[in-house]
């Protein structure tokens, strides 16, 4: 399993709201050796920023960062502050990560008590269309960690064997194994338990539980059993209700989920379970999908 992180990007409003993301972007840029994009989005002016306003929010981004930089321990990382002009915050955010060719996008959810109820918040916006994995950070207590705490201890992988599942399998395996956290992969069995006593089914026709279970494990293989602890669960239920409920129960810092999954077109789709999981999640949360590398002037992916 080859994964890395080379560049994060970090929308900020440089408010309380956005302490937790900032936070985390910095300690994913230092643990990865990364490249930190900060980006301050503002609405586009006729004509355009005036370059004091420019330098006067340049200042506050590098006011942030040595705040929250001095909040996870000693180390240097490279960083960038950048200024969307924009009328589209939501645009102007997966315009820059595209522009920047980022690996990841690392922004926090809205607590707003309309604008978290609606579909179509800057953050589901960039969940759905972003080029590459976006980590949505929930809105809390500003304060820092105390100095040397990990960032994840428990991180929960909805897999539904998918590809974009393998990919947030991927990046929750790397976090794991950075950070030592425990692994929880998990499925949510979506069709009808059957009624009868589990004694009377044969070994031909396993329940869908113990296939399921099995299934999973054959997953866990290579790269993968060097993370210190797995643990391996499914449930029957709604995919979201059912992975909320086991992340609540089991304390868990990051559910890892792909941004679309494996009966395409059906409600296992943005719409449904994952925009749920954004808007009713107590933890972050990390929606998968592959890195689309930008093209450049030929026409040509590059390298």
């Amino acid at each position: 399993m080859a994964f890395g992180i080379k560049k994060i990007l970090c929308p900020v409003a440089l408010d309380d709201q956005c302490a937790a993301s900032l936070r985390l972007s910095i300690r994913l840029a230092r643990d990865f050796r990364a490249e930190l994009f900060v980006c301050f989005c503002t609405p586009r002016a006729a004509a355009g920023i005036p370059p004091a306003q420019h330098r006067k929010i340049n200042e506050m981004i590098e006011r942030a960062l040595d705040f929250y930089a001095g909040s996870v321990d000693e180390g240097t990382i490279s960083w960038q502050s950048v200024v969307i002009e924009s009328g589209d915050t939501a645009k102007g955010i997966i315009d820059e990560a595209a522009r920047q060719d980022a690996d990841l996008i690392v922004m926090g959810a809205s607590r707003h008590p309309i604008l978290h109820a609606l579909l179509g918040s800057v953050t589901e916006k960039v969940c759905r269309t972003a080029p590459c994995s976006v980590l949505v950070t929930p809105s809390g207590d500003p304060s820092p960690p105390a100095a040397g705490e990990e960032s994840f201890r428990r991180i929960l992988v909805a897999h539904d064997f998918s590809d974009y599942s393998e990919i947030a399998l991927q990046t929750a395996t790397a976090l794991t194994m950075l950070y030592k956290a425990e692994l929880y992969l998990f499925q949510v069995i979506t069709e009808t338990p059957r009624q009868e006593p589990e004694l009377v089914w044969s070994r031909a026709a396993r329940n869908p539980y113990h296939k399921t279970i099995e299934r999973l494990k054959t997953v866990v293989t290579g790269e993968f059993k060097k993370v210190p602890r797995v643990v391996i669960a499914a449930r029957w239920g709604k995919p979201y209700r059912e992975i909320l409920t086991y992340s609540r129960e089991h304390e868990v810092d990051l559910i890892a989920m792909g941004a679309q999954g494996a009966d395409f077109g059906s409600n296992t789709l943005f719409g449904s379970n994952v925009d749920r999981v954004l808007r009713q999640s107590s933890c972050a949360v990390l929606v998968a999908r592959p890195h689309r590398p930008v093209v450049n002037g030929n026409g040509k992916l590059e390298s």
